[in-house]
């Protein structure tokens, strides 16, 4: 009976060879593309996931009051996430840091690579995993992925060997004390060589600036701790340091949001970092934030021109 419906099948179908033809393909084209989505969409959500205290890391932004909006400001000045961590219960650990072209000399060769400014929190908050020598990121440090260990140095061990980077017009003599592994794709923070934040350039008149906004800033809290507790608490912290600032937004006008804040600290877990708009490193930009703190003060600089 079978073999009688399966003859029956292929006469109808040579009989009909053009339609046959269309439905196939586009039977093949419709599943071809289901599974390109599929895979786009996992591919998608799968971010950050593979950090080791991802439940517990989250990116720093921070809302501002004006009198016709809440506006929100993606990057964080220098002081901010140590005084987070100073001052703010539940916050354990902080890590500031940005990205940069950089000049690197090895044996007399010019090369070229994305430097991270950052600090040694860097690699006890995020996970990538350390492929050779030590995580440590001390001022004459530099810390490289195996992508750039071999660019720079082929297949020799890069652990030890010594490079030059330029900082303004002066060449600074670095040691490789670590190799980590490349960071996944699906990873928003990428690096390439993890340089100490305090080496660069600006750092000086950064440092202890509360109004230039310029850096990414992260923060890993205690365990058990609620993120809401922090961004609560932000609210006096905030006050003691931008006091006239706040004062300026309520004389202009501006509305206290539902803690009666005018400036509140907000936190993105690391899980939702590629996709929101609150942070700088995914999501998408909302036109104007990121480019002052108030309508009293001068325009803050913004990532791009610190670097």
């Amino acid at each position: 009976m079978w073999r009688n419906y399966i003859k029956i099948a292929f006469r109808n179908i040579w009989k009909a060879k053009q339609v046959t033809f269309v439905n196939v393909v586009g039977l093949s084209v419709a599943i071809a593309a289901a599974m390109l989505l599929c895979m786009t969409v996992y591919r998608e959500f799968s971010f950050d996931n593979f950090h080791e205290k991802g439940d517990r890391i989250f990116s720093v932004y921070k809302d501002i009051r004006y009198p016709d909006k809440a506006d929100v400001i993606r990057n964080m000045p220098h002081p901010m996430g140590p005084a987070m961590k100073a001052e703010l219960p539940g916050v354990k650990e902080a890590v500031r840091f940005f990205s940069n072209s950089v000049a690197v000399r090895v044996n007399g060769v010019q090369h070229t690579v994305s430097g991270t400014f950052t600090e040694p929190s860097f690699m006890q908050i995020f996970s990538f995993p350390l492929v050779k020598g030590a995580a440590q990121l001390d001022l004459t440090d530099i810390v490289l992925s195996e992508r750039t260990a071999e660019n720079l140095f082929g297949a020799e061990d890069a652990v030890g060997k010594q490079l030059e980077i330029k900082i303004g017009e002066q060449w600074k003599p670095l040691t490789v004390t670590g190799v980590l592994q490349n960071a996944p794709e699906n990873s928003t923070v990428e690096f390439a060589a993890l340089v100490r934040l305090e080496n660069h350039i600006a750092y000086p008149q950064n440092n202890g600036n509360w109004f230039n906004i310029n850096l990414d800033t992260f923060v890993e809290l205690e365990p058990g701790t609620d993120p809401r507790t922090v961004e609560r608490a932000s609210k006096a912290m905030l006050e003691k340091y931008y006091g006239e600032d706040i004062e300026r937004q309520k004389k202009g006008g501006a509305k206290a949001g539902p803690l009666g804040e005018y400036q509140l600290l907000g936190l993105v877990p690391m899980k939702d970092v590629h996709f929101s708009p609150n942070s700088n490193l995914g999501g998408e930009e909302t036109p104007g934030a990121d480019v002052a703190l108030h309508r009293g003060f001068p325009a803050v600089h913004r990532q791009h021109q610190f670097r």
